[in-house]
């Protein structure tokens, strides 16, 4: 759980399990406040009972395990940026959202549970451009 043992507020987490979630765009985006050209990006975060850290990476090769984040991998961030957290209802299984987990901890989330951490419409329900945290 986030906030939990596997997954403590205050340290860098993988935002994911296994490999870190990779980002894949052909044009620019802000996420969280970083701009970020095209190309594939690994995204990391620091989970926060308020707010969260997010962290976008040029290094998307690498295992996603937070002590392979070392400083190698370090150097090679685009950007980091805050976010408030904010609190989500539980979503059926079938739904295309992400789990609650507990209902708090989460970065912000549209009707659909599709993320908006970039400038761009959202295809689950269609809401205007925003970025997190906006």
């Amino acid at each position: 759980m986030i906030g939990g043992e596997a997954v403590p507020y205050g340290r860098v987490w993988r935002t994911g399990a296994n490999e870190p979630t990779m980002i894949h765009t052909t044009g620019h985006l802000v996420i969280a406040g970083i701009h970020v050209d095209a190309g594939t990006y690994a995204l990391y975060t620091v989970p926060g009972e308020r707010e969260w850290e997010v962290i976008v990476n040029r290094s998307h090769r690498q295992w996603g395990h937070e002590s392979t984040y070392t400083d190698s991998v370090r150097v090679q961030e685009v950007g980091r940026g805050r976010v408030p957290t904010q609190r989500v209802e539980r979503r059926s299984s079938s739904s295309r959202s992400a789990p609650s987990r507990t209902g708090t901890g989460m970065p912000p989330w549209c009707s659909s549970g599709s993320t908006h951490g970039w400038r761009s419409r959202c295809s689950g329900c269609g809401d205007g451009e925003r970025a997190i945290g906006e």
